[in-house]
């Protein structure tokens, strides 16, 4: 059962008791949004890694749509493929932009 006590002020709800909880309004008097769960990367076998990520709506969206844009191909359309072009299209462009000379892809080496 939930009980909602007057502040005694006759200002604002009070507390909140019940169900094991108890809260008082004064405690978060904005939107308090949760921590983003960290990134998860596991070894699954020698070759292969679990990945487990958050991400935002607008990513979502964008991660549907190339999905839907490579539809025709659909290894390409899987979302392991779509990462490993999407770092080396990234890789490329950064080696092409670095001023570092001695570094090289990972392929490469």
């Amino acid at each position: 059962m939930v009980a909602i006590s007057s502040s005694g002020s006759g200002k604002g709800p009070g507390r909140v008791t019940g169900r094991g909880y108890s809260t008082d309004s004064q405690l978060a008097p904005g939107r308090v949004e949760p921590a983003a769960p960290q990134a998860k990367l596991a070894p699954l076998s020698a070759q292969r890694f679990g990945l487990q990520v958050t991400i935002s709506r607008d990513t979502y969206e964008k991660m549907r749509y190339a999905q839907a844009l490579l539809g025709h191909q659909p290894r390409a359309a899987e979302l392991a493929a779509m990462l490993d072009r999407a770092f080396d299209l990234l890789l490329r462009r950064g080696l092409r932009r670095s001023s570092c000379p001695h570094l090289s892809s990972p392929s490469s080496t």
